[in-house]
């Protein structure tokens, strides 16, 4: 339908028509004023509901932020324990590594060195290496190489 120009249901003044257009457009209006109250009828149980909606989502999202703070503190509190438990296995293992370590020290006490004995060897190198001095070239040229390195 091509557009006249004109909207459809437009709103004229009763005055400047005659006794049957004033009838017709009397009922015009009564009809677009039963039009808008059936959509209202139906826009407000929609926007209650959208209303509804929104407030159980938030009561949801305050239910669920409670719930995850509890499981929060729950698991912190657990981590705790946890900790506490390992700090106390740990001290309770070390003490025991003493009690033996001192009860061996005092079973059997550590060697002293003594002059002569044969831990005191041990400290002194087994194979000393010889100054070089005179007889450097001949370890290290051989025996016949001696006479050509003294005589350069």
């Amino acid at each position: 339908m091509p557009p006249t120009g004109r909207r459809p249901f437009a709103r004229v003044s009763a005055d400047c028509m005659p006794g049957a257009r004033r009838e017709a457009a009397a009922q015009v209006q009564v009809l677009r004023a039963k039009g808008e109250a059936d959509a209202m009828q139906h826009t407000l149980p929609l926007k209650e509901k959208q209303i509804e909606q929104t407030r159980l989502e938030a009561e949801a999202a305050v239910q669920a932020a409670v719930v995850k703070g509890r499981a929060d503190a729950e698991r912190d509190r657990i981590m705790a324990d946890a900790e506490a438990n390992r700090i106390r296995v740990a001290s309770a293992a070390e003490l025991d590594r003493m009690r033996i370590g001192s009860w061996a020290a005092s079973r059997s006490p550590p060697p002293t060195p003594r002059p002569g004995a044969p831990g005191a060897r041990a400290r002194v190198p087994q194979n000393p290496t010889p100054p070089l001095g005179l007889l450097g070239p001949t370890l290290l040229n051989g025996a016949g190489d001696t006479a050509r390195v003294a005589g350069r």
